[in-house]
């Protein structure tokens, strides 16, 4: 199976096309899958939740605090923000 993200395997790491450590995510809404760069992050990302914008339909997303970048190629599912 193809990684829609264009990420790349290294040494057990998922890792974007410049390197970085990166987390799959997809968007619950339209099914979207996107990656979040580690480096985009404050360096206290495991106290918060992750939120975006899905970059196909725009929909809010919460993700759970991220703890594991282990890179296993699990894609994690992103809930719209609750109103």
């Amino acid at each position: 199976m193809t990684d829609p993200t264009s990420n790349t395997q290294n040494q057990g790491k998922v890792l974007c096309h410049d390197g970085s450590p990166c987390v799959n995510i997809q968007c619950s809404v339209c099914g979207f899958i996107m990656h979040v760069h580690r480096t985009q992050l404050p360096a206290n990302y495991k106290d918060y939740e992750l939120r975006t914008h899905c970059k196909r339909c725009g929909t809010e997303l919460c993700l759970p605090p991220i703890t594991d970048w282990t890179g296993d190629k699990k894609v994690r599912l992103a809930k719209p923000k609750e109103k």
